[in-house]
This record gives C-alpha cells, sequence and structure tokens, in this order.
C-alpha cells in the first residue's frame, strides 16, 4: 500500500502545472483576444455591471477562473491529481490515459469525452471531486439566471466560471505531447515543470504568447466521441498518421497539432 501511494504521488500524469494553467487563464481573461473580451462580454452579454471584476462568494470572476484552471487538477488539496487521468487524448486512436505504464492502474477516459460527460457524473468517476463538464456547467449557469434566492445564485455563478476555468484546462493539456500519445511522464523532469521554470509569473506570460487562433468555423462539425461541437477544439478527425502537413492548418484540433509536431519523454510517435 505504501509503495502504491508513492508511485500515485509522484506519476505526474497530470499535464501543465496548475501555476501554468492559472497563468493562462487569467491571461484570457484579462486581455482582449482575437476581439474578444471576457471583460467587455460579461458586462454587455451577462448584465455583469462589474464586468471580470464581479464577485460571487468573495472572489471575482476572473479569480474563479483562474482557480479553476487548478480545481481540475487538484480540487481538494487531499485528492492531487486524480481527475487528471481523464487528461489524455490521442487522435490517432481517441484513446485516453491506459493507466501506469500501461496497467490499467489508474486509467482514463479521453478529454474529449470528459470534458463532456454526463450531468453529475464526475463525481462518480472520481469520488467527490466536483462536477464540471460542458452539461454541468451549463446546468450551473442556467441555475444562475433561474433561482430565486440571491446567495444560491450567486453559489451558481461561481460554480459556472470555477467549470468554465476546468473546461479551459482539458482544451490546454492538449498542447502537451505526452498527453496526445498516452505517455505517462513519471517523476522525472519534464516538459510541464519546464514550462513552469520559464513561466514565473502571469506577465511574463505573455511574451511567450504567439497566438494562432483556431478556425471556429470547424466547432460546427460533428464529432463522433462528444456530441457538443466545441469536441473539436480537441480533435477534429482530419490528422490519421499521414499527410503531416494537414495538421498546420487553423481549422485542427489541438491535439493533432500537437502529436504530429512535437516528440515527448517516453515516445517518439
Amino acid at each position: 500500500m505504501i509503495l502504491s501511494l508513492i508511485i500515485v504521488m509522484a506519476t505526474t500524469t497530470h499535464a501543465l502545472l496548475v501555476d501554468t494553467h492559472k497563468a493562462i487563464n487569467t491571461y484570457i481573461a484579462q486581455n482582449s483576444l482575437n476581439g474578444f473580451s471576457l471583460d467587455t462580454y460579461s458586462k454587455s452579454e451577462l448584465g455583469l455591471q462589474s464586468g471580470i471584476e464581479e464577485k460571487f462568494k468573495n472572489l471575482m470572476l476572473w479569480e474563479w477562473l483562474r482557480d479553476g484552471g487548478e480545481y481540475e487538477d487538484v480540487p481538494y488539496r487531499w485528492m492531487p491529481y486524480l481527475r487528471s487521468v481523464n487528461h489524455f487524448h490521442n487522435p490517432l486512436t481517441d484513446q485516453g490515459f491506459s493507466g501506469i505504464w500501461g496497467t490499467d492502474f489508474l486509467y482514463g477516459v479521453s478529454a474529449t469525452q470528459w470534458s463532456q460527460w454526463p450531468l453529475g457524473a464526475q463525481t462518480v468517476q472520481v469520488l467527490g471531486s466536483g462536477n464540471y463538464s460542458w452539461y454541468d456547467v451549463r446546468d450551473y449557469y442556467y441555475n444562475a439566471l433561474t433561482l430565486t434566492n440571491k446567495t444560491d445564485r450567486e453559489t451558481n455563478f461561481a460554480e459556472t466560471f470555477r467549470g468554465l476555468g476546468q473546461l479551459m484546462h482539458l482544451v490546454e493539456d492538449m498542447s502537451v505531447p505526452e498527453h496526445t500519445r498516452d505517455d505517462g511522464h513519471y517523476i522525472l523532469y519534464d516538459y510541464e515543470q519546464w514550462v513552469r521554470d520559464e513561466i514565473k509569473t502571469y506577465s511574463q506570460l505573455s511574451q511567450y504568447a504567439l497566438f494562432y487562433f483556431f478556425d471556429s468555423s470547424a466547432i460546427g462539425n460533428p464529432n463522433p466521441l462528444a456530441p457538443v461541437p466545441f469536441a473539436n477544439l480537441f480533435d477534429t478527425n482530419q490528422y490519421d498518421g499521414t499527410y503531416p502537413n494537414r495538421t498546420l492548418q487553423s481549422n485542427i484540433g489541438l491535439s493533432e497539432y500537437t502529436n504530429t509536431n512535437f516528440f515527448s519523454e517516453g515516445k517518439l510517435c
């Protein structure tokens, strides 16, 4: 039991470390990107007068989004990274994490599927970790708009933006080579730690930001793994292992781009 615990605690099946996810989510929340400003949108479309500084349960909107970047990996301090086994997606096989050293121990489903897990089902898959799939977050948002009690509405708004941050986390993980080819990357210094060491503050992130925006027209295409079309942010099913230049198009899924164009520690292809 002690050996198993050591393996679990030492296993970096999480992708970008939580500080990096928090930095990315903060940057997105606080900046205008490709003509979209969350602050402007939240004021004009959501009716939140203070925009991203609107407070719900003592945290501002952008802080809930930021913290969602951490909670998708570590929902509680006593539950580190158990959700992270569901943060893998190989675009060539549509499979997730096969478990520690391929043994099915702590295996996970594809991140594409995890992002659209049924309403209320994530906490069953990972006991007590909370429910933050697309369907759960939409449910929180509906409750925030329709419940009559102010405290309940505020709680559901907080869950909405925390959940949005957790969904952003899943997409961000598709930029990690190991997470697009079932490469468990255990214990040793790896890509995620290098990124954390390079980007130590939110302000430093901007100097690394070279933006290539996803062609939103691809969002409307059906995806066999998950019915809501935002699944195409993960994988558009265009790349089948041949003709790598296909992945250089702006309408390609992030996992397809990463799997094709980068090596990882344990698997070269």
